[in-house]
């Protein structure tokens, strides 16, 4: 069996198609394929599913290559895109390459197929792993910020207080999460959980049930406040309904949350 490759196919023509996927199949890919013969079934067919490459006829009755290839760069799809066509001019063919075809060669060449596609996969795999490198060095350099900006406001704060609601409204705007809020353990009652009143909304009037419910419960050392304060480590629940210890959880679920996370701050 041979590495999947997932094709779609710009080709009225079956024949044609069959032509190109017997040659794929020869250079020891199994295929995995869908044709296509129109502008809607090609954005339904990105729209369904990931592909590995696309090769397009250039020119067909309702449809071309150079619409296509707009499609795949409407979608974001940083993949393969490669034309096998009947006979056209070389001026056709240099178009299309400056438009953002990979390649472009006549179906009487079919042979180059093979050899283009590992070309183009190869390609794509490191654009693919430089683009991940990228994102990660961005999303490093914001979280070294995020850090510098709190421990600044640590340094010059007047109290605790002022430090954690800067630092519940910073890493909501780091992390996108729409609802912040700090619990404390008071000196006297040093095995329940109360609210500190620090809050962060996206949307204060769509959380206030949550808000009021929060303010007016004793959670004391259960739920999930227990599992973080007994590991003294960070937690992060990614589906709310399957985690029964959140006794907040089916209210958040109400408001279409679906994960929370939650993390000790050790103040002397």
């Amino acid at each position: 069996m041979g590495k999947v490759l997932r094709v779609l196919l710009v080709e009225d023509s079956e024949n044609d198609a069959l032509l190109v996927l017997r040659e794929l199949s020869k250079g020891g890919y199994d295929v995995k394929s869908k044709r296509i013969e129109t502008a809607t079934n090609m954005k339904a067919a990105l729209s369904q599913q990931s592909w590995d490459i696309v090769i397009a006829d250039y020119q067909m009755p309702q449809f071309d290559a150079p619409m296509a290839l707009k499609i795949l760069k409407e979608h974001d799809c940083d993949i393969p895109f490669i034309i096998v066509s009947g006979t056209v001019g070389e001026d056709v063919a240099v178009a299309a390459m400056k438009a953002g075809a990979h390649d472009f060669f006549s179906k009487d060449r079919l042979t180059r197929l093979v050899p283009a596609v590992e070309r183009e996969l190869r390609d794509a795999a490191e654009r693919h792993a430089r683009h991940l490198a990228e994102k990660k060095l961005q999303i490093k350099a914001k979280y070294d910020e995020l850090l510098r900006e709190v421990a600044v406001k640590a340094n010059i704060a007047n109290n605790i207080n002022d430090v954690l609601q800067f630092a519940i409204d910073s890493i909501c705007a780091y992390t996108d999460f729409e609802v912040g809020h700090v619990f404390v353990v008071p000196r006297e009652r040093s095995k329940e959980f109360v609210s500190s009143g620090l809050w962060h909304f996206s949307d204060p009037e769509r959380f206030s049930e949550f808000l009021d419910i929060t303010e007016s419960g004793d959670f004391g050392r259960q739920g999930l406040l227990k599992d973080v304060s007994v590991s003294n480590r960070p937690l992060w629940i990614s589906d709310l309904e399957n985690y029964s210890e959140f006794l907040r959880g089916k209210l958040l679920s109400k408001n279409e949350f679906h994960s929370f996370v939650a993390f000790p701050v050790l103040v002397d």
